[in-house]
């Protein structure tokens, strides 16, 4: 049975100006510009991508070309020293002809240098012409992928959606201790009822984490394939990058438990309505090794 979900919210979140109708025609009467997709992008490098990340940029018409990106590369809290790894390859990118559509180039200078289980922000700008959506930056965040393969079965307990456990495929990777549990949401969404009311859409394929030598998991933002209300997809993060309310005290909570057992403690959130947590915003997902 589906669970009775709540939304919080900040109340910061709460009091952005409200838009009229003059306002909103401000907004989108524009002239034709570059966005990217979104503000964030999870990529993963590995030696079939030729020593490149590709990072989508649009253009709304055809009557521009050549759109002018800025790179930077940063260390912030939980990364990993960027060096001279990355470099910008297109810092003019051009769209062919009749194509909405085209890619920023990252050049990685050498796979085998970056870290088995780190991570490492790119940020990039578009310079001048933002479409009327105005996503001109956008922050990357690229990882080495890793060799998963199949490491047999386990129970997943999420405790804020299910009322029980479900049984799916794990994958761990060859070459440190990080997981991949397949399609963890489906069958649950499924029997608890959440298809049959519209509330499921798109679930995903996996979710990853990765244990480190002290026992502590993390893990990046996942989509839980639970559509609230039929309209707005709930996502799940890691208590410390949750940055509408503290749930800092669950960071630890994200943990190995014993040999066949981890427990993650996401915060479930939507962010189509200003990043709101549910219920009681983090709760305990456990997978259990069979």
């Amino acid at each position: 049975m589906m669970r009775r979900l709540l939304i919080f919210f900040a109340l910061a979140a709460l009091l952005l100006p409200a838009c009229s109708d003059e306002n909103v025609a401000a907004l989108y009467d524009g002239r034709d510009g570059f966005a990217f997709d979104s503000g964030i992008a999870y990529v993963e490098v590995g030696p079939e991508d030729e020593g490149r990340i590709l990072i989508p940029i649009r253009r709304s018409g055809f009557g521009v070309n050549g759109a002018k990106v800025s790179f930077e590369t940063s260390r912030p809290d939980g990364y990993e020293d960027p060096g001279t790894l990355f470099s910008l390859l297109t810092p003019n990118v051009i769209f062919p002809d009749g194509a909405l559509s085209s890619s920023v180039q990252i050049r990685v200078s050498d796979i085998s240098k970056m870290s088995l289980t780190g991570k490492y922000r790119i940020t990039l700008k578009i310079k001048e012409n933002l479409t009327p959506s105005l996503r001109g930056e956008i922050a990357v965040t690229a990882s080495r992928r890793l060799t998963f393969e199949p490491f047999g079965r386990a129970s997943v307990m999420d405790n804020c959606m299910f009322e029980k456990a479900y049984e799916t495929e794990v994958r761990k990777a060859r070459e440190t201790e990080a997981y991949r549990v397949m399609d963890p949401f489906r069958q649950g969404l499924i029997d608890e009822e959440y298809a049959e009311n519209g509330w499921m859409e798109n679930p995903p394929e996996y979710i990853q984490f990765l244990v480190a030598p002290s026992g502590l998991i993390t893990y990046e933002p996942f989509r839980t394939g639970m559509k609230v209300n039929g309209k707005y997809m709930a996502w799940a993060c890691h208590p410390s990058v949750y940055t509408q309310a503290d749930f800092s005290a669950k960071v630890p909570e994200n943990r190995k438990l014993s040999e066949k057992v981890f427990q993650l403690y996401p915060v479930y959130y939507l962010p189509d309505v200003h990043d709101g947590y549910l219920n009681e915003g983090a709760y305990p997902l456990v997978v259990t090794l069979l």
